[in-house]
């Protein structure tokens, strides 16, 4: 298990996934929504401690005291691939959903893939970003 804000989301969009799968039974639904209440409320948690470390950090800040961000909490880590991952994830998801009456077509697809390199090339998700 990872311990990043970004692994945190990962495991709620999992979650959706499952409460959204139509192949469920009526009794494997109940179960998922039932680890879905307890998959929440530990998230909430986890939020509120990133809060609370975002707001230590922000507060030193103000008084002059910089943190170095090889200092930063774990969990408050976020790196360029990961944002890369999601967007990969979320153009798998829109492909999955070609076809479906939503006016999301092959070349749609295609033409984000485009982007997507493009913006890697440019360095957008590497804080080098190039005109």
């Amino acid at each position: 298990m990872k311990n990043t804000l970004t692994d945190l989301n990962n495991y709620l969009f999992e979650t959706i996934e499952r409460l959204m799968d139509d192949d469920l039974t009526e009794e494997q639904v109940q179960k998922e929504i039932m680890r879905s209440q307890a998959v929440t409320a530990i998230a909430e948690t986890i939020i509120r401690n990133g809060e609370l470390a975002l707001k230590t950090i922000k507060h030193l800040n103000e008084y002059g005291i910089e943190t170095p961000k090889e200092k930063l909490p774990p969990m408050l880590e976020a790196k360029p691939e990961d944002a890369v991952d999601h967007v990969m994830k979320f153009i798998d998801y829109l492909t999955e959903k070609t076809g479906s009456g939503n006016r999301i077509g092959k070349g749609t697809i295609l033409q984000l893939n485009r982007e997507l390199e493009n913006a890697i090339k440019g360095g957008l998700f590497s804080g080098e970003v190039t005109e």
